[in-house]
């Protein structure tokens, strides 16, 4: 990861001195994907979440409120007490007649638990 000062200068060499990104790579010693990546990063605020809508579950769908329930109240309890992916996935199967496959559920849950520790992780604005 660069820090904020080598992004800032990747963009002014490339919006102010009119360099060519491989010209910038060469100077920076970056590589020349990574100049790219910041070269023509706009929005430096955009979240890149991913996706956890129902509609990218086609099977999974309709369990979307229940799993999302689990993981809230999973929030209240310790640590050692959460569902693990597995035990999410045996209770679907078990007490809602999920037929969906184990893979699904797994990579809904990771990326929605990513996106709730995302939302819990904040920043200071930098004070002169």
């Amino acid at each position: 990861m660069l820090r904020m000062a080598q992004v800032n200068n990747i963009k002014d060499l490339y919006e102010n001195e009119d360099l060519s990104l491989r010209e910038i790579s060469r100077k920076t010693g970056h590589s020349f994907k990574t100049v790219q990546k910041y070269a023509y990063q706009l929005d430096w605020s955009e979240d890149n979440l991913p996706d956890t809508g129902p509609q990218s579950y086609p099977v999974l769908g309709d369990f979307i409120p229940v799993i999302d329930e689990w993981l809230e109240d999973d929030r209240k309890i310790p640590r050692k007490q959460r569902h693990t992916i597995w035990r999410i996935f045996c209770r679907l199967r078990d007490e809602y007649n999920f037929s969906g496959s184990y893979s699904s559920v797994k990579k809904y849950v990771r990326k929605k638990r990513f996106v709730m520790n995302s939302k819990n992780s904040g920043y200071l604005p930098l004070g002169c």
